[in-house]
């Protein structure tokens, strides 16, 4: 995330350089970017359908929080993302102190509700186990949920929108009569 709070995202660290033309052994070794990596395939060396979600989860709390997912620059025990904010988690890390981990940056300019819901949903998505972890699906369902909460939050109630009704004369707006 830049200065101006617009994200970024890239292949995780995927995609290699290559000489034009080059036809050498292809390489099919996973590879990835640690921090988002399923923990699962460290251990195994196979990828599940559930491992993009773990990665997925990562960003999640990479947009929430701004921070990057592994930190070289803090504190041992704040290196890694998921651990940072498991410090401040309550027992069951269901929305338990979401309002400590979010981004300063953001100031005041967002629904509490949606960033403990989009916690909430961060949490299942990391778990070392992919059986723990929702399916892709669930997770497009809950992200449309989470926005549900924010444009909610955001709405004019009708009774204090204004209309004004006239038309435009080149620079000039001109109100109809009452």
């Amino acid at each position: 995330m830049n200065s101006e709070l617009n994200g970024k995202l890239a292949d995780f660290g995927i995609s290699r350089v290559t000489g034009i033309g080059e036809t050498s052994q292809i390489d099919t070794t996973i590879k990835g970017t640690p921090g988002y990596l399923d923990p699962m395939y460290y251990r195994t060396h196979k990828l599940t359908d559930k491992s993009g979600v773990y990665s997925f989860g990562v960003v999640l709390f990479e947009l929430i929080c701004g921070r990057k997912p592994i930190d070289l620059k803090v504190s041992a025990e704040k290196t890694l993302l998921t651990e940072w904010v498991a410090s401040y988690a309550g027992v069951d890390k269901e929305g338990a102190n979401s309002e400590e981990i979010v981004d300063k940056r953001l100031g005041n300019r967002y629904n509490m509700k949606s960033i403990v819901h989009l916690t909430n949903l961060a949490w299942r998505c990391i778990p070392s186990e992919p059986s723990g972890r929702p399916s892709i699906s669930q997770v497009v369902a809950e992200i449309k949920e989470g926005v549900t909460f924010e444009e909610e939050y955001y709405r004019v109630p009708d009774e204090l929108s204004l209309t004004f009704t006239g038309s435009f004369s080149g620079s000039r707006f001109e109100r109809d009569s009452p």
